[in-house]
């Protein structure tokens, strides 16, 4: 009997973490695209904080200019049309994957399974049939910090991956190689405002370090990154972002509001029970309204996480007080958009394997109890 109050736990736990490695499979192109995003610092007038660059003709690198040398007016030609992606953009858009993987196996499976624990021990407790819907959220939240504490240096690892990939001018600067001391990053050339790991090859004679754009960027590893981050902050730096994820734990509470609210609107003017179409439709609106509104928390934590020392905030209140001072409101919903449909697609993803999964377990152990 002891066995089959820890099973549902272990269930649940491996249920939603399959469920999270298939969502994020499908949908890294865009949490990847929304974390560079979210990443790139701009200023007030919505620039961002880098020099542009043209190509020298005489030896083909790459040369700075400053954004104030107005372009040469180009002259109005037709559009031309969309090629199809290929093979070697695909896999580029997928850089950093293994870690998210990883981070999303293990976040799934412990949330999941401290849920499931609490709830079994808040119920053998009372003895009630089932928590309340107050209850349940408290729950879930205490689930959610859990997770955040034992999980985050695994998501400070991912964040830097995929602020890195892309191929963006930030990323492409960025070196095979972290630097070998946090004073490195203070040398020109080799501090990048997206957090991206430095050269540490000290100043060079230009303002900025040429680059060849035929030359393939090499891939930075997981380990790379892990050097990088403690190289910057010892092993304090891997909790880096933390208080923000904490914040964020209010985001499933939100939804669950939201979509409450929604279905006890649509109910009292329709009194038949609601469609699937009709219930899916509420559930995403419900989660881009959560998104929408802890989605400046996720842009602070996304940049605390792949900020290098020298950028780094003194805190969840710094960085709202130096985003809005630098940016202005916009700097907090940077790549709001792609966000959001990944959030949609990966919920409906997530929550549709789970589902199946623990519905097939469930009836091969009533199975195998007979």
């Amino acid at each position: 009997m002891a066995s089959t109050s820890s099973e549902p736990a272990v269930v649940h736990a491996v249920a939603g973490a399959l469920g999270g490695c298939v969502a994020t499979v499908i949908t890294y192109p865009l949490l990847a695209k929304s974390a560079r995003a979210a990443n790139a610092r701009r200023r007030a007038g919505g620039k961002p904080e880098q020099e542009t660059e043209t190509t020298d003709p005489a030896n083909g690198e790459a040369q700075s200019l400053p954004r104030s040398i107005p372009s040469i007016p180009s002259i109005p030609s037709i559009p031309p049309i969309p090629s199809i992606p290929s093979i070697q953009s695909v896999v580029q858009s997928y850089t950093g994957l293994s870690a998210s993987l990883f981070g999303t196996t293990v976040s799934q499976g412990v949330y999941f399974y401290f849920y499931s624990l609490l709830r079994s021990f808040f119920v053998s407790r009372r003895g009630a049939e089932a928590p309340s819907v107050v209850e349940s959220l408290g729950i879930a939240s205490l689930a959610g910090m859990a997770n955040v504490l034992l999980t985050n240096p695994i998501w400070v690892v991912a964040t830097r991956l995929q602020t890195l990939s892309g191929g963006s001018p930030a990323a492409s600067s960025s070196s095979s190689s972290p630097s070998s001391s946090p004073s490195s990053s203070s040398s020109p050339g080799s501090t990048h405002h997206d957090g991206a790991i430095s050269t540490g090859q000290g100043p060079s004679k230009s303002k900025k370090s040429p680059r060849r754009h035929s030359r393939p960027r090499a891939a930075v590893s997981n380990l790379q990154v892990i050097k990088s981050v403690y190289a910057d902050y010892g092993i304090p730096g891997f909790w880096n972002g933390c208080g923000a994820s904490l914040i964020m734990v209010v985001n499933p509470t939100i939804q669950y509001a939201i979509y409450e609210w929604l279905m006890a609107r649509t109910q009292r003017r329709n009194r038949r029970a609601p469609s699937t179409l009709h219930v899916f439709f509420c559930s995403s609106v419900a989660k881009a309204g959560a998104t929408l509104l802890t989605y400046p928390m996720l842009t602070i934590k996304t940049r605390m996480m792949s900020a290098r020392r020298d950028q780094q905030y003194r805190g969840v209140g710094d960085a709202v007080s130096s985003i809005y001072r630098r940016e202005g409101i916009r700097g907090y919903f940077q790549g709001i958009e792609t966000k959001i449909l990944q959030s949609i697609l990966g919920a409906s993803v997530l929550l549709m394997i789970k589902e199946k999964i623990t519905m097939g377990v469930k009836a091969r152990l009533l199975l195998a109890g007979r």
